[in-house]
């Protein structure tokens, strides 16, 4: 049975940083692919040009397949660092690539699931994210199938539920913390929306590759819980 008093959040934080701070500019440049293109759709959509607006909304679908894409490079890129393997972004773009279309897929099951909880009984949706939120490591790192993926994640969350929830709700405090105050400090110096929305998107960005780091610790602390091993093995690209 998994025990969790190794499970300190404040080490994966510290840990997160350094790793990010250590890597900083491989892992941005990753997270920044991954945001570019959600914030020229955005950006798109709230033009006044109808024509330009239009646009956007059918951009959608290369948008997200574009998230995925980059996201998932930088989760595979923060994975094989932490564990002392050093890839170029060429490579990791070619392990991902193979991995792509089964990266897509998770991730719409997974924004239905938690959306869908959310809107119906908030409670179900934060399950969902709780739960099923190591899938694209399962993906990448173990090779799972779409719907095994899913079901690694639940094993790993069971029997330490509460100690990754508190995690998540560290998460979504230091988010809070910074965005909702620098959101409310632009809009007292006159910042328009257009232009408050790159500047969050930019700051998302860079945020983005700590809290990958940190889903990672956590991945790996519930994986050798319940494995019984000391690291995972970063696959070879």
């Amino acid at each position: 049975m998994a025990t969790n008093s190794s499970f300190a959040v404040s080490d994966f934080l510290g840990r997160s940083l350094t790793v990010y701070k250590e890597n900083f500019a491989l892992l941005l440049n990753f997270s920044c692919a991954a945001s570019a293109p959600v914030i020229f759709k955005m950006l798109l959509q709230s033009s006044s040009d109808p024509a330009l607006a239009a646009l956007g909304t059918l951009l959608g679908p290369a948008t997200f397949c574009l998230y995925v894409f980059f996201f998932l490079c930088l989760m595979y890129l923060a994975a094989s660092l932490i564990e002392g393997q050093v890839l170029s972004g060429k490579e990791a773009v070619a392990y991902v690539w193979s991995k792509f279309w089964r990266g897509v897929g998770a991730y719409l099951i997974f924004g239905i699931a938690v959306l869908g909880g959310l809107v119906l009984l908030v409670v179900p949706g934060v399950y969902c994210f709780t739960v099923l939120s190591f899938f694209p490591f399962a993906i990448l790192l173990e090779d799972k199938g779409l719907w095994a993926a899913f079901k690694r994640s639940v094993e790993l969350v069971k029997g330490s539920f509460w100690p990754v929830l508190g995690a998540n709700g560290v998460v979504l405090f230091i988010t809070i913390a910074v965005f909702i105050p620098l959101t409310l400090g632009l809009k007292m110096m006159g910042v328009g929306d257009t232009v408050l929305f790159v500047i969050l998107g930019i700051v998302g960005a860079l945020m983005a590759p700590a809290f990958v780091v940190f889903y990672y610790l956590i991945y790996d602390f519930l994986k050798n819980e319940k494995d019984g091993t000391l690291n995972i093995s970063v696959r070879e690209s």
